[in-house]
Protein backbone atom coordinates (compact mmCIF):
# COMPACT_ATOMS: atom_id res chain seq x y z
CA UNK A 1 0.00 0.00 0.00
CA UNK A 2 1.68 3.08 -0.89
CA UNK A 3 0.69 6.91 0.20
CA UNK A 4 0.81 8.28 -3.10
CA UNK A 5 -1.02 11.83 -3.17
CA UNK A 6 -4.43 11.65 -5.01
CA UNK A 7 -5.07 14.33 -7.46
CA UNK A 8 -8.45 15.92 -6.75
CA UNK A 9 -8.90 17.06 -10.46
CA UNK A 10 -10.36 14.44 -12.97
CA UNK A 11 -8.70 15.18 -15.63
CA UNK A 12 -10.03 14.21 -18.55
CA UNK A 13 -13.24 15.29 -17.92
CA UNK A 14 -11.39 18.74 -17.24
CA UNK A 15 -10.10 18.39 -20.96
CA UNK A 16 -13.28 17.64 -22.28
CA UNK A 17 -15.46 20.28 -20.58
CA UNK A 18 -12.93 23.10 -21.48
CA UNK A 19 -12.29 21.72 -25.51
CA UNK A 20 -16.95 21.77 -25.62
CA UNK A 21 -16.55 25.15 -24.04
CA UNK A 22 -14.02 26.49 -26.50
CA UNK A 23 -15.88 25.17 -29.36
CA UNK A 24 -19.55 26.14 -28.13
CA UNK A 25 -17.70 30.08 -27.87
CA UNK A 26 -16.38 29.73 -31.23
CA UNK A 27 -19.49 28.93 -33.03
CA UNK A 28 -21.51 31.23 -30.47
CA UNK A 29 -19.70 33.58 -29.00
CA UNK A 30 -22.63 35.83 -27.75
CA UNK A 31 -23.12 32.54 -25.54
CA UNK A 32 -19.75 33.77 -23.59
CA UNK A 33 -21.76 36.62 -21.70
CA UNK A 34 -23.51 35.14 -18.13
CA UNK A 35 -25.34 37.08 -15.69
CA UNK A 36 -25.37 35.80 -11.86
CA UNK A 37 -27.94 36.49 -9.65
CA UNK A 38 -28.21 36.61 -5.84
CA UNK A 39 -31.38 38.14 -4.00
CA UNK A 40 -31.41 38.78 -0.49
CA UNK A 41 -34.24 39.80 1.87
CA UNK A 42 -34.30 41.29 6.24
CA UNK A 43 -35.43 38.50 7.98
CA UNK A 44 -35.26 40.32 11.56
CA UNK A 45 -32.32 42.97 13.11
CA UNK A 46 -28.84 41.63 11.08
CA UNK A 47 -30.79 38.24 10.10
CA UNK A 48 -30.78 37.99 6.20
CA UNK A 49 -31.71 34.84 3.63
CA UNK A 50 -30.74 35.15 0.64
CA UNK A 51 -31.32 32.82 -2.34
CA UNK A 52 -28.86 31.91 -5.00
CA UNK A 53 -30.01 29.93 -7.63
CA UNK A 54 -31.45 26.92 -6.07
CA UNK A 55 -29.49 27.43 -3.10
CA UNK A 56 -30.49 29.30 0.21
CA UNK A 57 -28.26 31.28 2.17
CA UNK A 58 -28.32 32.73 5.68
CA UNK A 59 -26.23 35.53 6.58
CA UNK A 60 -25.96 37.68 9.76
CA UNK A 61 -23.93 39.76 12.06
CA UNK A 62 -21.88 39.06 15.30
CA UNK A 63 -24.04 40.16 18.39
CA UNK A 64 -21.46 42.87 19.07
CA UNK A 65 -22.67 44.75 15.68
CA UNK A 66 -26.22 44.12 16.47
CA UNK A 67 -26.80 40.86 15.14
CA UNK A 68 -27.64 37.42 16.11
CA UNK A 69 -24.74 35.47 14.81
CA UNK A 70 -26.81 32.98 12.97
CA UNK A 71 -24.56 33.20 10.23
CA UNK A 72 -21.42 34.66 7.97
CA UNK A 73 -21.50 37.83 7.52
CA UNK A 74 -22.41 39.55 4.41
CA UNK A 75 -18.20 40.64 3.56
CA UNK A 76 -17.86 36.77 5.03
CA UNK A 77 -19.41 35.10 1.89
CA UNK A 78 -18.17 37.83 -0.32
CA UNK A 79 -14.55 37.01 0.52
CA UNK A 80 -15.03 33.35 0.60
CA UNK A 81 -16.95 34.11 -2.83
CA UNK A 82 -13.73 35.05 -4.04
CA UNK A 83 -11.63 32.58 -2.39
CA UNK A 84 -14.17 29.75 -4.54
CA UNK A 85 -13.72 31.47 -7.06
CA UNK A 86 -9.98 31.74 -7.46
CA UNK A 87 -10.14 28.22 -6.82
CA UNK A 88 -12.98 27.11 -8.99
CA UNK A 89 -10.26 28.78 -11.88
CA UNK A 90 -7.05 26.26 -10.82
CA UNK A 91 -9.39 23.37 -10.46
CA UNK A 92 -10.76 24.52 -14.10
CA UNK A 93 -6.97 24.46 -15.60
CA UNK A 94 -5.49 22.45 -13.76
CA UNK A 95 -5.69 19.40 -17.10
CA UNK A 96 -4.26 22.65 -19.32
CA UNK A 97 -1.35 22.87 -17.48
CA UNK A 98 -1.30 19.19 -16.77
CA UNK A 99 -0.82 19.90 -13.43
CA UNK A 100 -2.32 17.44 -10.81
CA UNK A 101 -3.59 18.87 -7.77
CA UNK A 102 -3.31 17.01 -4.07
CA UNK A 103 -3.98 19.79 -1.88
CA UNK A 104 -4.86 23.30 -2.49
CA UNK A 105 -6.09 25.98 -0.41
CA UNK A 106 -7.04 29.90 -1.00
CA UNK A 107 -6.77 32.03 2.35
CA UNK A 108 -8.31 35.44 1.55
CA UNK A 109 -7.99 38.39 4.17
CA UNK A 110 -9.76 41.75 3.39
CA UNK A 111 -8.63 45.03 5.47
CA UNK A 112 -11.11 47.90 5.86
CA UNK A 113 -11.69 50.31 8.50
CA UNK A 114 -15.06 51.13 9.02
CA UNK A 115 -15.38 54.77 10.88
CA UNK A 116 -16.54 56.41 7.96
CA UNK A 117 -20.02 54.87 7.62
CA UNK A 118 -20.04 56.02 11.45
CA UNK A 119 -19.56 59.21 10.79
CA UNK A 120 -15.99 59.35 12.16
CA UNK A 121 -12.88 60.77 10.46
CA UNK A 122 -10.95 57.72 8.42
CA UNK A 123 -11.02 56.45 5.04
CA UNK A 124 -14.19 55.19 3.00
CA UNK A 125 -15.66 51.76 3.57
CA UNK A 126 -13.31 49.97 0.56
CA UNK A 127 -11.22 47.20 1.40
CA UNK A 128 -7.63 48.80 1.13
CA UNK A 129 -6.31 45.73 0.41
CA UNK A 130 -6.88 41.84 -0.73
CA UNK A 131 -5.23 39.21 -0.11
CA UNK A 132 -5.72 35.66 -1.43
CA UNK A 133 -2.33 33.28 0.19
CA UNK A 134 -2.96 30.37 -1.97
CA UNK A 135 -1.20 26.76 -1.08
CA UNK A 136 -0.75 23.77 -3.60
CA UNK A 137 0.41 20.60 -2.83
CA UNK A 138 1.04 18.99 -6.47
CA UNK A 139 3.50 16.96 -8.16
CA UNK A 140 3.90 19.27 -11.18
CA UNK A 141 7.15 21.21 -12.16
CA UNK A 142 6.76 24.78 -10.34
CA UNK A 143 6.59 26.61 -13.96
CA UNK A 144 3.55 24.76 -14.72
CA UNK A 145 2.19 25.26 -11.50
CA UNK A 146 2.56 29.04 -11.60
CA UNK A 147 1.25 29.21 -15.08
CA UNK A 148 -2.18 27.87 -13.87
CA UNK A 149 -2.12 30.07 -10.93
CA UNK A 150 -1.58 33.45 -13.41
CA UNK A 151 -4.55 32.24 -15.83
CA UNK A 152 -6.40 31.33 -12.91
CA UNK A 153 -6.47 34.87 -11.87
CA UNK A 154 -6.61 36.35 -14.77
CA UNK A 155 -10.11 33.92 -15.16
CA UNK A 156 -11.65 34.84 -11.85
CA UNK A 157 -14.41 36.99 -12.02
CA UNK A 158 -14.02 37.99 -8.32
CA UNK A 159 -10.18 38.76 -8.60
CA UNK A 160 -10.75 40.92 -11.98
CA UNK A 161 -13.65 42.79 -10.33
CA UNK A 162 -11.92 43.51 -6.90
CA UNK A 163 -8.71 44.56 -9.44
CA UNK A 164 -10.33 46.60 -12.27
CA UNK A 165 -13.55 48.13 -10.12
CA UNK A 166 -17.19 48.13 -12.31
CA UNK A 167 -19.58 50.56 -11.84
CA UNK A 168 -22.35 49.49 -9.07
CA UNK A 169 -25.64 50.90 -9.57
CA UNK A 170 -28.04 50.62 -6.58
CA UNK A 171 -31.65 50.99 -8.15
CA UNK A 172 -34.56 51.70 -4.96
CA UNK A 173 -37.72 50.91 -5.06
CA UNK A 174 -40.02 52.58 -2.24
CA UNK A 175 -43.94 51.10 -2.00
CA UNK A 176 -43.50 50.68 -5.84
CA UNK A 177 -42.39 53.85 -6.62
CA UNK A 178 -38.74 54.70 -8.10
CA UNK A 179 -36.13 56.30 -5.34
CA UNK A 180 -33.55 58.19 -6.63
CA UNK A 181 -30.98 58.60 -5.02
CA UNK A 182 -28.92 61.98 -4.29
CA UNK A 183 -25.39 61.00 -2.46
CA UNK A 184 -25.94 64.13 -0.75
CA UNK A 185 -25.31 64.59 2.86
CA UNK A 186 -22.89 63.12 5.48
CA UNK A 187 -23.11 59.74 7.01
CA UNK A 188 -24.35 59.12 10.25
CA UNK A 189 -26.32 62.31 9.64
CA UNK A 190 -29.53 63.13 12.60
CA UNK A 191 -32.64 63.03 10.72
Amino acid sequence: MTDEPKNRINMEKGRLVYEQTRARLASHPASGKTTIRAVAKLLEDMHFEGRVGKFRLESDEPAVRGGTELGPTPLQYFIAGAAFCLLTQMARFAPLYDVPLEEVQADVRAEFDIADKFGMEGPDGAFEHVTYAVTVRSSAPPERVRLLIEHAERACHAAQSLLQPVPVLVEVHLNGQHLPLTREGPLNQRL
